[in-house]
């Protein structure tokens, strides 16, 4: 018999390596389940077990950043058309797990909230486009595209306002 097969005995930092995966694995699905009962502390709790066991796992990082947003709320006393760093450090976590992959669909829907909610609603909307490109029943961010697009079309800024006719009497008519 061969020892280099898939059946060959681990090694005890292989064995360790296996068990921490494995921890790592349930502590997320308790994240997630938690998450699902909006137990944010238990949530945030569980996800961070994951995270510092198996730290290379985007799930673990854009979970863990998505909890965290949560358990923040959302940026206080922030005017319409204002942009906020409220989310700045959550949304660079995001991004080094997009830097990984690119195509992440979850971390791009997140990262697209915190930017959103950041007052940074165009660069918020290239990742809600991405993320219902990559999955088409992704109805929120089909939503927030929807929605966003709905509001150009009417002329108000983002955060509902009205904006200034474009264009004066020819503008109005011919709706620019």
């Amino acid at each position: 018999k061969s020892l280099d097969g898939p059946n060959a005995p681990r090694t005890p930092h292989e064995e360790e390596e296996v068990e921490r995966a494995v921890n790592a694995a349930l502590e997320f699905q308790k994240a997630e389940a938690l998450l699902k009962k909006n137990d944010l502390p238990g949530a945030e709790r569980h996800i961070r077990l994951a995270a510092d066991a198996d730290p290379g796992q985007p799930e673990y990082t854009t979970l863990l950043a998505w909890i965290t947003a949560l358990r923040r709320g959302e940026p206080k006393d922030v005017a319409p058309g204002i942009v906020t760093k409220h989310y700045d450090d959550l949304s660079q976590m995001l991004d080094e797990v997009l830097r990984g992959d690119a195509r992440y669909e979850r971390a791009l829907f997140y990262r697209g909230t915190l930017l959103k909610r950041s007052g940074k609603v165009d660069k918020a909307m290239k990742d809600f486009r991405l993320a219902a490109e990559l999955n088409p029943r992704n109805l929120d961010a089909l939503r927030e595209v929807r929605l966003y697009e709905i509001r150009k079309r009417e002329g108000r800024d983002q955060q509902g306002g009205a904006q200034q006719p474009q264009g004066g009497l020819f503008g109005k008519w011919f709706k620019r």
